[in-house]
This record gives C-alpha cells, structure tokens and sequence, in this order.
C-alpha cells in the first residue's frame, strides 16, 4: 500500500501530491447496500438474447432493451431508440445471408450490484462458410426487477469486415 509522506521534498525536486481513489468488483457496491441478480444470471439473459437473435425472434428483442441504448462503434457513438435498435439488428440478420453467431465465450464485471459490463466473443460464420471472431460488449443494468441492456459497444465494424472477406476471395 502506497503511504502519504509529509514534509519537504527531497532537494532540487518539485512537490506534488497523487490521489489514488480505485474500486474494485469486490467492494462494498451500492450505497444503498442492495444487491442485483448477479454475473450468472447477467450471463443467461444475454444467452437469452443470443437465442433470440439467432431463432429471429425479433418481436422478442423489446423486453431485452431499456428505451434508450448507448450504441458505441469504432467510429461512431449515439442513442438510439429500442425500435431503432431492433430494426437495425433484423437488416444486419438479413444482410449476412443466413450467418450464425453463436456466443463463443463471456466475461462479466460487476460494476456495483445494479450494472454489469459483459465482454463476448462470438464466431460468425457466414453462408459461404467464412468465419469471423467478432467481439462486442453490453451494459447491462438492474432496474424495476429486470434485467436490461442500456448500452452496445461493438469493437469492430462488421460490414467493412464482411466487405474486406469478399474482395479477399
């Protein structure tokens, strides 16, 4: 553990003072002392959503998404509407011909009880047989006794990806 020193600095040297406030998953979460549904059951829900994205259940999709969702790309960052959201999520279901994305793998960070920041790694393979390791993020919150997703960070832009495969073949 890092300790305060007090007095004057060594010669020749400037002062300065470092303030270190961190927080980690383990801490005390809420000021509230509440507690949410936790990782495991973060992690089924967004198996949930992942099933119904993949059946094309979009009618489904509202009950996964708060009004308003954060969607962040390597390019862009904006709010959009559920509505918005799920129209985009059926043009993107139809434009990859048939591709399945099955989640591949998930990590999730408690981020105080009534969030969680899940990382997924999911392998899209498309109907001429290529595969893509596509990784994205969700922040998922507790509110009003359910689970939803407020915000979708993607980490790649998938149709310059699937754009870039097609000139390689």
């Amino acid at each position: 553990m890092l300790e305060p020193r007090i007095g004057a600095p060594p010669a020749g040297r400037t002062p300065f003072v470092i303030f270190l406030d961190v927080m980690f998953s383990h801490d005390n979460p809420t000021a509230d002392g509440s507690c949410g549904p936790g990782i495991d059951a973060v992690q089924a829900f967004l198996r949930r959503y992942d099933d119904s994205v993949a059946a094309s259940y979009f009618d489904s999709l509202p009950d996964f998404f708060d009004p308003q969702i954060l969607v962040v790309t390597p390019t862009t960052s904006r709010c959009v509407t559920r509505e918005e959201f799920i129209a985009a999520a059926r043009a993107r279901a139809r434009g990859l011909a048939a591709g399945r994305a099955p989640v591949a793998a998930q990590s999730t960070i408690d981020l105080g009880g009534h969030y969680w920041l899940t990382s997924t790694h999911w392998t899209l393979t498309l109907a001429d047989a290529a595969t893509l390791d596509l990784y994205s993020d969700f922040l998922v919150r507790h509110a009003d006794g359910e689970l939803r997703i407020a915000a979708y960070l993607t980490r790649q832009d998938l149709p310059r990806l699937v754009r870039d495969m097609s000139r390689t073949d």
